[in-house]
């Protein structure tokens, strides 16, 4: 629950790439923030794979372990780490969370 009034006003919501996670135990774990999407770039970077995804019209990007059975149109379960996340005043850019 943020306090301070921002009920109905737009914030920011922000998580770093690899506080996002594929594997089953995070699949399980984080079960309540597990989205799919679809694949728009996936970027083998030797140990990892950074997947370049949207939600709604937001794009993000995580960074998982390598995996090279992505492509683009891939679909994908990704587990949010929210204990992680950030969430900021969108006119003060202030964290509030």
């Amino acid at each position: 629950l943020i306090e301070g009034g921002y009920a109905g006003k737009t914030v920011v919501f922000g998580i770093r790439p690899e506080d996002i996670h594929d594997d089953a135990e995070a699949l399980e774990n984080f079960k309540t923030s597990v989205v799919e999407v679809s694949v728009d770039v996936a970027e083998l970077l030797g140990a990892e794979t950074n997947i370049y995804a949207t939600i709604g019209s937001d794009n993000f990007i995580a960074s998982v372990p390598c995996r090279d059975d992505l492509k683009k149109g891939s679909l994908v379960k990704l587990a949010f780490e929210m204990d992680h996340c950030h969430v900021f005043d969108a006119d003060t850019e202030l964290a509030i969370l």
